[in-house]
């Protein structure tokens, strides 16, 4: 990066004590029209730039120091969406790499980098909470066996377990508005009881959350999201009413955003405004230095606990030309009509793995600048450019964990339904599908041949006509099409899709 002093010469410029900024003043800096390009993209002020150059010069790095800034630029990573079209964290052309071309650029990224660092289901689900609250070492067998229980037994269970921790607790509230002797202010301050349910609610949105490089939360963030529990729970508290309804609806993609961001930046950003019901997440935004974006940007996947992950990297959201943008919005002006599924079959087998799907189907990321803005959409086409449609990244994200299957099926002896049954038919294609239609022709379960295809199955969960559709759709893992169908008798709507 060649920004010089003077005339290309440093040497009327002191170089040992302290800064002449008199001096400083009244240099002249020449540059090319390519270096202020990339100062701007960045956004970064070239006097910035100039005094920083200046006051870097003033001391040496040892070779010890250079090689231990070299493996911590290494450690520096990026991440790049569908197509390489943006990147998340200190990408390719990040002002930051740019600088390791210098002696003088080195010292300044010392600098700059140590203030970012400084401001900056099952059984699976028991071994993350212990790798993460090594306090609960020696407790998994216990933990284990609540596994098994039935909901019922559960809700019992974690009553009993709230009830022994208002025992122990030295709250005002659990000791009925008295101070107990002998506990200091500090150690009435926090409601065990309600604590105990802040880590466990984070525990389980932090499951949904991938740490790309390591990052330790800040403990005002914890302390944020206890008195943001206190506070949602108040009402059920003083009514003496279990909380766990209040739990259950503390799960999905807003609330992961939200407990990451004050996890690891120690504050929530109320600058943005995100109302979950009217207006909903960005799929990708930056806060104190802190890079958060949804899986989904980054690889298509059918499945919710894949696609609704969410990446958590210092950095930024950059685009290979180098402009930088604080988040990224949805853009919503691209609508393209999809074909129709076709050839409505009654059921002929349970078994049977078919994939109908348009041949080569393959997505890309359509990438919208504005001035200051940047839109995002995805983009489903065949081979050859033939376009099949549009949605928005949050889009795909609900429509996955709306369809998330709830199915049970144990595997074996499921007990197979006897065909052929009328109501049930299979349809070819991940193309537009009537519920209406379906439902008054009497295709109570449909069953859409997509088996292996994760990209036709995303496109066939947007594939339902109308918007008011009452029906529900089954996303299948590994479920049989057995259990899967039995399930959607159960649900008693219009009609049902299994993908």
């Amino acid at each position: 990066m060649a920004l010089t002093i003077g005339n290309g010469n440093t040497s009327s410029f002191m170089q040992q004590g302290q800064v002449d900024w008199v001096q400083l003043g009244n240099l002249t800096v020449s540059t090319t029209v390519s270096t202020l390009s990339r100062l701007s993209f960045a956004n970064i002020d070239p006097f910035t730039c100039t005094v920083a150059q200046a006051i870097s010069s003033q001391f040496k790095l040892s070779h010890q120091g250079q090689v231990r800034l070299n493996e911590a630029l290494g450690g520096l990573k990026c991440f790049s969406s569908i197509g390489q079209v943006v990147w998340f964290g200190f990408g390719i052309k990040h002002v930051i790499h740019l600088l390791a071309q210098t002696t003088n650029g080195s010292n300044k990224k010392l600098y700059n980098y140590k203030i970012h660092n400084e401001s900056s289901g099952g059984k699976g689900f028991v071994l993350f909470i212990v790798n993460r609250l090594p306090e609960l070492t020696g407790l998994e067998s216990t933990m284990e066996k609540a596994l098994v229980y039935p909901l019922a037994r559960a809700v019992e269970e974690f009553q009993n377990s709230t009830q022994k921790l208002q025992l122990v607790c030295t709250c005002f509230k659990c000791q009925d508005g008295q101070k107990p002797s002998g506990v200091s202010r500090d150690e009435s301050k926090f409601c065990v009881p309600r604590l105990a349910e802040t880590i466990l609610v984070a525990m389980r949105n932090l499951t949904s959350v991938q740490l790309d490089v390591d990052l330790i939360p800040y403990r005002a963030g914890l302390e944020m999201l206890y008195h943001e529990w206190v506070l949602k729970t108040s009402r059920k508290v003083f009514k003496k009413e279990s909380t766990m309804p209040v739990i259950l609806d503390t799960f999905g993609t807003f609330c992961v955003c939200n407990t990451a961001e004050a996890l690891f930046t120690g504050m929530r950003n109320q600058d943005r405004d995100i109302d979950e019901q009217t207006r909903p997440l960005p799929p990708a935004f930056i806060y104190r230095g802190i890079t958060f974006y949804f899986d989904i940007l980054a690889r298509i996947s059918d499945r919710p606990d894949e696609a609704g992950t969410l990446h958590v990297i210092p950095g930024n959201i950059e685009l290979e030309s180098g402009r930088r943008y604080s988040f990224a919005s949805e853009r919503e002006d691209v609508q393209v009509q999809q074909n129709e599924a076709t050839n409505y079959q009654p059921i002929a087998s349970l078994t049977a793995k078919v994939n109908t799907a348009s041949s080569n189907l393959e997505a890309k990321l359509l990438v919208q600048e504005r001035i200051g803005a940047l839109f995002l959409a995805l983009q489903f086409s065949q081979t050859g450019g033939q376009q099949v449609c549009t949605m928005l990244p949050t889009e795909l994200l609900g429509s996955l964990s709306g369809a998330t299957s709830k199915v049970f099926c144990p595997g074996s002896a499921c007990g197979l339904i006897k065909l052929p049954i009328a109501s049930v038919f299979t349809v070819d294609g991940e193309g537009v599908v009537d519920p209406k239609a379906d439902a008054e022709l009497g295709r109570l379960v449909v069953v859409r041949r997509l088996d292996g295809n994760a990209i036709a199955r995303c496109v066939a969960l947007r594939a339902v006509r109308p918007i008011d559709f009452k029906g529900a759709t089954i996303l299948r893992s590994n479920e049989c099409i057995s259990c899967c169908m039995k399930s959607a008798f159960r649900l008693g709507l219009p009609v049902v899709y299994i993908l």
